[in-house]
């Protein structure tokens, strides 16, 4: 597969009275003050310093420590941007895990990694993040997948997938037709209309907000998985998330499988601070399975 360098473009654009996750998702008033728009996502926090590309020129087969990009061939034709992010563990030995992280609409790569932050956890944590931008088909998905375990270190037990909107409804897409390459999912601030069947057992979790203009279709969702992948009668505990009351649902699945549900009353459409954390701790404690049992 014949995969090409990009030179990054600045991963915050600039405009008086913007940041740059919500200028490039058209979520600036005309004064100049930042809001939330349903579909536009944002955070709880100022956004921190720049993400900076710092190997512009890298080849797409030499892991290097910051941040890159590469175009890969999608399978409509057009070419897909993604921007990479290695944390400093990558100089080491051994194999690394992998977080995909699918942005919403409107939204781009960047914007996804600016609002989420999952750099800075990569970087304490020890694991690469990858920002596809616009992928829209599974199997792309496994050639970026393929690409990086081959040429990235990455530990194929350990690899991740989460997004924010049309990116989670992309994450339910994926957690059914690959869970055999990813092991385990988590969808923020999203759904999926007529949930395809799982081809195995596995882990997801949900954020989902009250406010959230999806919130009429979060328990139609939530049931459908439940069903497909014959989830036990769940438990149901307080709990808060960055810095809200929230319920956390928790349900055994087939198989060993986990279904975890976040509800957020007070949240609207958006990526909540703290998520970053609870989803990578969700990550961590879901590899793929070795062996399953139907």
């Amino acid at each position: 597969m014949p995969w090409r360098v990009a030179r990054p473009p600045p991963w915050r654009s600039r405009w008086p009275g913007c940041s740059g996750v919500l200028l490039a998702l058209g979520a600036c008033d005309a004064d100049g003050e930042e809001r939330s728009e349903p579909g536009s996502p944002t955070t709880s926090d100022d956004p921190s310093a720049a993400l900076v590309p710092t190997v512009p020129d890298a080849p797409p087969d030499d892991p290097f420590v910051g941040n890159g990009s590469f175009t890969i061939p999608l399978g409509d034709g057009r070419d897909g941007l993604v921007l990479l992010h290695a944390p400093p563990a990558i100089e080491e030995r051994g194999r690394l895990p992998l977080v995909l992280a699918f942005h919403g609409f409107p939204g781009d790569a960047a914007g996804m990694a600016e609002m989420t932050r999952l750099d800075r956890l990569a970087d304490s944590e020890g694991f690469l993040v990858a920002y596809p931008d616009s992928f829209v088909d599974p199997a792309d998905v496994v050639a970026l997948v393929d690409h990086l375990v081959d040429h990235w270190r990455v530990d194929p037990r350990r690899v991740h997938a989460t997004g924010f909107s049309r990116g989670a409804a992309f994450v339910y897409t994926l957690a059914a037709e690959v869970p055999d390459r990813i092991a385990s999912f988590a969808a923020v601030s999203g759904v999926k209309e007529d949930l395809l069947e799982a081809r195995r057992p596995t882990a997801l979790l949900t954020v989902q907000g009250g406010r959230d203009r999806l919130s009429r279709f979060f328990d139609v969702t939530n049931r459908s998985w439940a069903g497909d992948q014959r989830c036990a009668r769940p438990t149901t505990e307080r709990a808060r998330l960055g810095g809200r009351e929230a319920r956390r649902t928790t349900a055994a699945c087939r198989g060993g499988g986990e279904h975890v549900v976040w509800s957020v009353p007070s949240m609207s459409h958006v990526w909540p601070r703290g998520a970053d954390a609870l989803v990578w701790e969700f990550f961590a404690a879901h590899p793929l399975a070795r062996r399953f049992t139907p």
